[in-house]
């Protein structure tokens, strides 16, 4: 997964959005109108999972474990829909809509929005935007490699990424859904390729427990993901 330049985040605000629609790249609207974009797979309450992109589209939140998995992403499939309406975003702004979580989160969520960062701490706290969604401003999303779109992050950053799969949080993470490649990395003895929630990166961790992170498998592969 590609990561790319960090952009700031202004006051929330909210907005009145047009047709949506999808696409890789950034997008030019009328006179007087902001490109607004938002995740296309929106919180869902009930437990993690992992589905692959056609599995999510149908509204499934986990694949069966040995269906199969492409690694190549499916280009129709972008991260985020793109719609055109009216906000107070400086020109050459785009907004950004900042879904909310369905429950309490374990820290973090707050600094996506410009709320105070729990980042890390033990006990879930309250989301600062949880129950209605809320809107920022930031620097339009870059260009991405055919096959591949651009994806908001938490970390205030655009990645390029494919809808190959969808993890979907647990409610201790708000339940939030991300699209993601399939895992290419190796792992020693011990640790699984995780889904880790302050990176939202793939990565050789322990092998979780049911805990923090729960277990599943997608394509044959063992994969931990937030709970």
């Amino acid at each position: 997964m590609k990561r790319l330049a960090v952009v700031a985040l202004l006051p929330l605000f909210a907005c009145d959005p047009g047709t949506v629609g999808s696409n890789n790249s950034a997008v030019t609207c009328s006179d007087g109108e902001t490109p607004i974009y938002a995740n296309r797979f929106v919180p869902q309450a009930g437990a993690s999972g992992v589905a692959t992109g056609s599995d999510a589209q149908n509204g499934m939140t986990s694949s069966a474990p040995q269906t199969p998995v492409s690694n190549m992403g499916d280009s129709s499939l972008t991260a985020m829909t793109v719609s055109c309406g009216h906000s107070p975003c400086a020109a050459g702004q785009v907004a950004i809509e900042i879904p909310p979580a369905l429950g309490p989160v374990v820290g973090g969520i707050g600094d996506a929005v410009g709320g105070p960062s729990t980042m890390g701490g033990p006990t879930p706290t309250p989301s600062p935007d949880a129950g209605a969604a809320m809107y920022a401003c930031a620097a339009p999303p870059p260009s991405c490699p055919a096959g591949l779109s651009p994806q908001y992050t938490m970390k205030k950053t655009w990645d390029c990424t494919d809808c190959t799969i969808v993890v979907t949080y647990g409610g201790a993470y708000g339940n939030y859904r991300r699209c993601a490649s399939l895992p290419t990395i190796t792992c020693e003895t011990g640790q699984v390729p995780t889904w880790v929630f302050e990176d939202e990166a793939w990565e050789c961790k322990k092998t979780c427990d049911n805990g923090q992170y729960d277990q599943h498998t997608i394509g044959g592969i063992l994969v931990c993901v937030p709970c």
